[in-house]
Formats: C-alpha cells, structure tokens, sequence
C-alpha cells in the first residue's frame, strides 16, 4: 500500500473515531440534577423529651424555726417515724437558765402580790396595777422562754420514712434551712422541666414512656401528665414550667430521687403518608415539594402537611400520592 493511500486510511478511522466519540457522548443519558426519595407510609410520632426525677407523693421537708446547735438527733435517716416523733433537738441549756431565771421572778412577783393583797384596800390604784403587771409580766416570760424551747425541737408532722438528713450532733443550724425529710408510703411520681418552647404542646392526660438510669434501657413504664405549674421557673436563663406525671403501676426497685428520661406523645399517625422534612419549602405561608418527573425535569406542587415526627418525617394530608419522588437535595 502506498504512502498516500496509508494516510487516507488513517484519516477515515480518526474521522470515524471522532464521529464515535460524538455520538456517544450525546447519547449518554443526562446526569440527574438532585437526589429524590418516595413519599411512603409509615407510623409517624411526635414527642417532648425532658429528663425528670422520682419525688415521693407525699412529703414534708424539715426545718427548725430558730438558729442553733444540734444536741442530739433521736432518728437516722431511712428509719420510720410517726407523727409527732421527735427527730432532733438543739441545745437549750441558755434558754433553761433564762427558764429557771424567769420562775424565780415569777415567785417573788407571786410573793410579794400576796403581801400586798394584806393591806391591799390602803393601796393606792396604780400601786395595785404595778403589783399585777410584775407578776403578768414573769408568767408572759416564762410563756415565750417555753415556746421558744418547743421551737427547738424537730417533730415528724406526718407518719413515714426519714427519707433525707442533712444534720448531725454539734452542728449549728440556721431557722428555715432544710435538715431533712420525711417521705409518706404512698406511691412515687414524676416531676420534669419542661422549656417553655414545648410547653404549649404538652397537656393534661397526655401519656408518656419512661425509663430509668438506674434499670435497663429496655424496661419502659407508661406515666400520665397529671399537673402543669402555671408558675415559671428560670434555670440558667432559661424559662421552664415543672410538670408532674403520675407513673402507671409502680416498682418496689424504684427509689426516691431516681432520674428519668421521658418521652411525652404529643401526636402519633399509624401509616400515614410521610416525606422527609428537609425536602419540604415554604412560600408565601405555603408549603410545598419538588416532585421529580425524570432526572431533569421536576414540578413544585404545594402540599397540606400534618405531624411532624420524632426520625425527620413529616406527615403529609394532601397533595401528594404514594410513591411520588421528592427532591431532598440538588446536585452541585
């Protein structure tokens, strides 16, 4: 073959080449612009999740009503009391030498009314008042020295378990700080901060699962909202309310000031129609979805939606069929 004919050759099959190459290239199907999943059906929940603590129903913390030193405590804490028990009193030896000082007044003033009382018509009015109000003065002392004595002392106010106590022999204790508590026998409930941006949503018998730290993940108990503190209490610049729930059935396992993981239910649809939420947009007070007709071409349909739920999927009403494509993310 010649050299002229080899180059034509060569020519034909780069042109052939170049045609094959072009082709190809504008055969291939066109790159999908975005990443689509389908509306499917399914159980959508939406809950409040809050930690909370046990707290016994019924209870009463202790404080003394003066300042002082303990002299002794009578009860140790996790003993049962009754009510009107002592469980713990403070030093009173200065109050029982005011006592013993008072007495002796009262005594002399006694005495010395008496005598008085021989030749009480030659007295005059206000000598007779003088009289009388030295020996009402002495009993008024040895009243308030006695009541001031009965103050110091701790007295169980109901039947129970000293469940809390925060004391001991020879320590001094201010009036109005609590040294304790005693816990009645009756059964356990819930308490939780709630922040004030879930409060809205959560109500009175609404239901609840709960587990506790202290047992196995796997062990759920159901609790009922039962009280809403229409009070606010802020924690760390944070607005929150105490809700009380009333546990279902109780467990001789628990224990007073367990903490708790709860999850209120707020809504629940059983198979409902669902999109993922990033795939939802808003317009105009609208909401909508891109719908995925090929790889390339979409169509916006705006769309009613319902629950939002607890795993990234939002109920939809209508507007939608199941099955459909929706666009979750568009390609760079």
């Amino acid at each position: 073959m010649s050299g002229g004919k080899k180059k034509i050759m060569m020519l034909f099959i780069l042109v052939v080449g170049v045609v094959g190459v072009w082709y190809w290239w504008n055969s291939r199907p066109p790159k999908a612009l975005w990443v689509s999943e389908p509306a499917t059906r399914g159980d959508i929940r939406e809950t409040v999740s809050v930690v909370g603590r046990l707290e016994p129903g019924e209870y009463a913390d202790l404080s003394f009503l003066v300042t002082g030193t303990v002299r002794n405590v009578s009860v140790e804490q996790g003993e049962a009391v009754q009510r009107g028990d002592e469980i713990a009193v403070l030093d009173t030896s200065v109050a029982q030498s005011e006592l013993q000082k008072a007495l002796t007044a009262l005594s002399i003033a006694e005495e010395n009314e008496k005598l008085a009382h021989r030749n009480w018509d030659t007295l005059k009015p206000e000598e007779r008042a003088v009289k009388k109000m030295t020996t009402k003065q002495a009993r008024e002392s040895i009243r308030t020295i006695r009541a001031e004595m009965a103050r110091s002392r701790l007295i169980a106010p109901m039947d129970g378990i000293l469940s809390k106590l925060d004391m001991r022999a020879g320590e001094t204790v201010t009036a109005g700080r609590v040294v304790g508590r005693v816990s009645g026998s009756g059964d356990f409930l819930l308490k939780a901060d709630v922040p004030e941006a879930d409060i809205a949503k959560v109500a009175l018998e609404k239901k609840a699962e709960v587990t506790f730290d202290a047992l196995s993940a796997d062990e759920k108990f159901l609790a009922t909202v039962s009280f809403i503190e229409p009070a606010s209490t802020v924690i760390q610049d944070v607005i929150y309310y105490t809700v009380t729930f009333v546990l279902e059935g109780q467990d001789e396992r628990l224990r007073e000031g367990m903490s708790a993981d709860i999850d209120v239910m707020i809504s629940e649809r059983k198979q409902a129609l669902a999109v993922p939420y990033r795939a939802l947009g808003r317009e105009g007070g609208r909401t909508f979805v891109e719908v995925a007709q090929s790889s390339i071409v979409s169509e916006r349909r705006f769309i009613e939606i319902g629950v939002e739920g607890d795993d990234g999927l939002t109920e939809v009403l209508s507007g939608l069929w199941e099955g459909e494509q929706v666009i979750v993310s568009k390609s760079k």
